[in-house]
C-alpha cells in the first residue's frame, strides 16, 4: 500500500494523516510505505517516513546558512524549514525542537571525530598521554577543517562568535579531555587535581587559537602554533608519574 503525504504548513493534518495511515496499515496487516513530499512537491522519504536522511541533511545544511546572518537563539524553526524548503511537520518527525537538531548536529561531529582520533591511536606506537594528546589536537583540526562552515560559528573571531554554539562546543572539548586525562591520571604532577589538569589544557589551548584567530593568523600556522604550545606543556613537568587526585 502507497500513500503520498504533502507535507503541508498545516502541520496537525499532516501529523493526522500520517497516524491515520499508521493505523489503517495495522488493521489491514498490509505493508505501508508513506511519501513525503515538501512544498514544492519534491519526494523527501519513501519508508515509512522514517528514512529521512536527505531531509535532515538538509535541515542542518539551512542551520549553517542561517548562522551566517543570525545567532543561533534568534533562529526560528520556520526559518530553518524555509531554507530547507521543507514543512516544519518533516522537521517535527525528526527534531523535538532546534535545541535537539543542534545537538543531533554535534553529536555527528563528535562520532565522526572520535573514529578519526581512534585511528589516529591505532596507527601511534605508543600509547602514552603525549600521543594521546596529540591525536586529539589533530582530530579537532580535522573536524574544524572539515565542517569548516560550523565550526567557525564557535570557534571563529570573537567578534563573530555565537556563544550558544561555543559554549556547546566547549563543553564537547573538556570532557574528551576530561577522559584522556583520567585514562593517564597517574602522570598528572601534584598538586593539579585531574580538573584543574583539564581545564588549564582546554582552555589555554582554546584561548590561544581563538587569539591567533583574530589576529588573522592562517589556519596552518595556527595548527603549528597549537602542537608546538601542547607539547611543550607535555614536556613541563605536568605531566609525570605522580599519585594524584580527583
Amino acid at each position: 500500500m502507497h500513500v503520498l503525504l504533502h507535507c503541508r504548513d498545516n502541520c496537525k493534518f499532516t501529523v493526522v494523516m500520517f497516524y491515520l495511515c499508521c493505523i489503517i496499515r495495522f488493521s489491514m496487516k498490509t505493508p505501508l510505505t508513506c511519501l513525503f513530499v515538501n512544498n514544492k512537491g519534491s519526494l523527501i522519504s519513501r519508508k515509512g517516513g522514517r528514512d529521512m536522511e536527505t531531509a535532515r541533511t538538509r535541515i542542518k545544511e539551512a542551520l549553517v546558512k542561517l548562522l551566517d546572518t543570525n545567532e543561533f537563539s534568534r533562529i526560528s524553526v520556520t526559518q530553518i524549514c524555509r531554507e530547507a524548503g521543507l514543512s516544519r511537520v518533516t522537521f517535527y518527525l525528526w527534531y523535538d525542537n532546534k535545541d535537539t537538531m543542534l545537538n543531533d548536529y554535534f553529536q555527528d561531529i563528535v562520532n565522526e571525530g572520535m573514529e578519526y582520533f581512534h585511528e589516529l591511536k591505532n596507527k601511534s606506537e605508543s600509547d602514552t598521554i603525549r600521543s594521546d594528546f596529540n591525536a586529539l589536537l589533530e582530530t579537532i583540526f580535522y573536524l574544524g577543517n572539515r565542517y569548516n562552515d560550523f565550526v567557525s560559528h564557535m570557534v571563529g573571531t570573537k567578534k563573530h562568535e555565537d556563544q550558544i554554539l561555543y559554549s556547546r562546543f566547549n563543553s564537547i572539548v573538556m570532557k574528551q579531555v576530561s577522559e584522556l586525562i583520567r585514562e593517564h591520571a597517574g602522570q598528572i604532577a601534584q598538586p593539579l587535581t585531574l580538573t584543574e589538569a583539564g581545564y588549564f589544557l582546554s582552555s589555554g589551548l582554546g584561548s590561544m587559537i581563538r587569539q591567533d584567530l583574530d589576529d588573522g593568523i592562517a589556519p596552518r600556522v595556527i595548527h603549528e602554533h597549537a602542537s608546538a604550545l601542547l607539547n611543550h606543556v607535555l614536556s613541563s613537568g605536568l605531566f609525570s608519574e605522580a599519585k594524584t587526585r580527583l
